[in-house]
């Protein structure tokens, strides 16, 4: 019979059924064997080939067709040498660093570094843009070492929180500081190809370190990326066209529930902010105009938004 959660050395074990579709992070390091690097890629490619050849072989594929016949090699080498090539530390950018000669003090800001990634949950693609910034302590960066930063974490099956926090601690510790920030915009197709299927939502994670974390340069970053630097819970809470769903310490349940005792329908939610305090990592799910339709926003969508993962600082929505 299925536990809902399992218990061992005090400590509460998920089960798969428990976990589901829900997109949780484990851990800051990518879960990998110990044993992960004692074949070579050829032998992996060859591993790799022979089993996506019976998956397809289950799936009804006939592999005679011309269009088939190279797809699990195909796959294979797709898989070792391009989009998980990040897996392997052989691959990791090699750094150089440059002393700080123009003395330049102020923030130095990469916007716009294209990435592509994969869900670890269902495999399928992670499409976005970070923004990095960080003000040298001494020493500089390439400006092209950056993205390569960004696509060695990103190549490979991964959760955007932990990507997110990847690329920071890297930064920090080969720059020696800790003034660095960082926001992630990306869409997932585990949303919009499957699932709840919305092609609308996309998901922000951000990283603030060192003199980042306080407001006057925290700002100062949101304004170069256009993006609104006041907190948009303030803006809800000041604001008496929206009504405030959930705030403070209520989980997604609780927000939830209070979706469900509105018992109307609502034109849209507006967001959901997630904060998780231990890793320093605010997630906004910003729902898009496009998205709601033009009268009403009915209750069991809303609900589905609100039962995410963490605390919700706030959901909001027009009556």
């Amino acid at each position: 019979m299925h536990q809902a959660t399992q218990y061992f050395n005090n400590t509460i074990l998920l089960t798969d059924d428990d976990i589901g579709d829900d997109h949780i992070m484990t851990s800051l390091e990518t879960p990998m064997r110990p044993d992960a690097f004692e074949l070579t890629d050829e032998e992996k490619m060859a591993r790799i080939e022979h089993h996506f050849r019976e998956i397809m072989l289950t799936m009804g594929l006939d592999l005679s067709d011309d269009s088939l016949r190279g797809t699990p090699k195909r796959v294979a080498k797709m898989y070792v040498q391009e989009i998980f090539s990040g897996l392997n530390p052989k691959n990791k950018p090699k750094i150089a660093l440059f002393d700080n000669k123009y003395q330049y003090r102020e923030m130095l800001l990469e916007k716009d570094i294209t990435f592509y990634s994969n869900c670890e949950h269902h495999f399928v693609p992670i499409i976005g843009k970070a923004h990095i910034a960080y003000i040298a302590n001494g020493n500089v960066i390439g400006l092209s070492k950056i993205n390569r930063i960004v696509q060695y974490f990103a190549k490979r099956p991964q959760v955007q929180e932990r990507l997110t926090m990847q690329i920071a601690h890297h930064l920090c510790a080969i720059l020696g500081t800790d003034d660095v920030a960082i926001v992630v915009d990306a869409h997932h197709l585990c949303v919009s190809s499957r699932g709840v299927q919305d092609v609308n939502s996309s998901t922000i994670t951000a990283y603030y370190g060192g003199a980042f974390m306080k407001e006057a340069r925290k700002n100062e970053f949101l304004q170069y990326l256009n993006l609104p630097a006041k907190s948009k819970v303030s803006e809800v809470l000041q604001s008496r066209k929206w009504l405030c769903i959930g705030r403070g310490a209520a989980t997604p349940y609780e927000v939830s529930q209070r979706l469900i005792s509105l018992n109307r329908p609502l034109k849209r939610i507006c967001y959901i902010e997630v904060f998780r305090a231990e890793m320093n990592i605010t997630k906004w799910w910003i729902l898009r105009p496009s998205f709601t339709t033009q009268c009403s926003f009915h209750l069991p969508i809303a609900r589905t938004l609100a039962e995410g993962r963490g605390m919700a600082l706030a959901v909001a929505a027009t009556l």
